[in-house]
C-alpha cells in the first residue's frame, strides 16, 4: 500500500495580474516572466504557487502586513521599501517611460505643465510624477489601481499621458499599432533594480 503524498508546500505570491510581459492572466492561468520565475523555483522546492490579485499598492502593503508570502510585479527596489520589506536578489534593470497620443501629444517634458498625467497608485512611476512637478510641473497626477485603466483614459483624452514601466508600455503598444498611442519619452535617470519582495526579516 502506497503511503499516502505528503501535502504539498504552498507559497502565496501577491501580485498586480494585469502587468504584462511581468505577471498577468492569460486564458485562465497566471503567465509571464514573473510566474516562470517562481514557479520554477517552486518545482525545483517542492511548493504549490497560490496567487493572489491585487491592485499595485495592495501588493506591496499586503507582503508587509503578511497577508502573503512574497510581493511580485515589477517592483523596484528603492531605499524605503527595503526599510519595510526584504527583497531577493534583483533579475532585471528596470525604467519607465512616458506614454502619449501620437499624434498632438507631447514630446519634451517641457510640454508637462498644466496638463493631467496618470500612473498606478504606490508605484515608482507615480513617484517620478510626484518627484518630477519641482522640474516641470505644475500639471495634475491621477493615480489608478490598475495601469491599462490609466491608458483607457488616455485613449479617451480624459488625461495627457501615462508614466509606466516600459517594458510594460512596449508590451502594450506592439499588438495596439492603432490605438493612436506611443513612447515618445523614456525616462532615463530614474531606474531601479527589479525584484521578489518579502515581508521584513521573513
Amino acid at each position: 500500500v502506497e503511503a499516502p503524498a505528503a501535502e504539498a508546500k504552498v507559497i502565496t505570491v501577491g501580485v498586480n495580474s494585469e502587468n504584462p510581459p511581468w505577471i498577468f492572466m492569460e486564458g485562465g492561468t497566471m503567465t509571464g516572466f514573473e510566474a516562470d520565475l517562481v514557479e520554477e523555483f517552486a518545482k525545483r522546492a517542492g511548493y504549490e504557487i497560490e496567487y493572489k490579485s491585487a491592485p499595485f499598492a495592495t501588493v506591496l502593503t499586503g507582503v508587509q502586513s503578511g497577508q502573503w508570502d512574497v510581493a511580485m510585479s515589477s517592483i523596484w527596489v528603492k531605499q524605503e521599501r527595503v526599510e519595510v520589506m526584504d527583497f531577493a536578489d534583483p533579475y532585471y534593470d528596470a525604467q519607465i517611460g512616458m506614454m502619449a497620443p501620437t499624434e498632438g501629444g507631447i514630446t519634451a517634458f517641457d510640454q508637462m505643465k498644466g496638463k493631467v498625467f496618470g500612473s498606478d497608485t504606490g508605484s515608482a512611476n507615480e513617484a517620478w510624477l510626484q518627484e518630477a512637478q519641482a522640474k516641470y510641473g505644475p500639471y495634475e497626477v491621477k493615480s489608478y489601481d490598475y495601469w491599462a485603466d490609466a491608458v483607457m483614459d488616455l485613449q479617451a483624452a480624459r488625461i495627457d499621458g501615462v508614466v509606466v514601466d516600459a517594458p510594460i508600455a512596449l508590451y502594450w503598444l506592439k499588438p495596439n499599432p492603432d490605438a493612436g498611442i506611443s513612447m515618445p519619452l523614456y525616462i532615463t535617470d530614474y531606474n531601479f533594480a527589479q525584484a521578489l519582495a518579502f515581508q521584513k526579516g521573513s
